[in-house]
């Protein structure tokens, strides 16, 4: 192996890891997606394209693991930063009800970045983003600008450099560039 990329999926339970995750591992069959359980800790996984190899870390969303990630990285115990080069940081964008908790999430993960390595590269997926849904009012390219995207260049500060995408499994997996 030439290249090596160590990718960390982090955000709230249920926002969609998981299923990122089978995508990339370019798993098709829908009873896979069926069969998923939430993930406990942190499942790390393998992907080989070509010379790059890809260790992916899936780490679970509920909030009793959240609280150990989020206590270590509040003590600059940095263990979980070490060796990454990108971190996917996923909000289910039809939970709108749990946008407040992942952004704050989003910010303690954000900080723990700035603090230990500004180079490490930030991905947000606005995943769920399923056909059709950009039609309805509430996900509307203004309104999510207005409740997400803003936030984020609050949160983010400017020596961070990082990506949104509209993400969903739905046509196996496709991320297109929103910000």
């Amino acid at each position: 192996m030439n290249q090596k990329k160590k990718i960390l999926i982090m955000g709230l339970s249920n926002a969609g890891k998981s299923s990122i995750l089978l995508s990339l591992n370019g798993k098709k069959n829908l009873m896979e997606f069926f069969r998923l359980k939430p993930t406990k800790r942190i499942d790390r996984d393998q992907i080989i394209k070509g010379k790059k190899k890809y260790l992916i870390w899936d780490f679970g969303g509920q909030k009793r693991y959240r609280n150990e990630y989020i206590r270590n990285l509040k003590n600059n115990d940095f263990t979980y930063l070490y060796s990454v080069d990108k971190v996917i940081f996923v909000i289910d964008v039809q939970d709108e009800g749990n946008y407040d908790e992942a952004l704050d999430y989003l910010k303690i993960i954000v900080q723990a970045i700035d603090k230990f390595n500004p180079d490490i590269k930030l991905s947000i997926f606005l995943h769920k983003f399923d056909p059709g849904l950009k039609e309805k009012e509430e996900f509307e390219e203004e309104v999510i600008k207005d409740r997400l995207i803003e936030k984020f260049e609050q949160i983010i500060p400017e020596n961070i450099d990082f990506e949104v995408f509209r993400t969903s499994i739905f046509t196996i997996f496709q991320k297109s560039l929103y910000y």
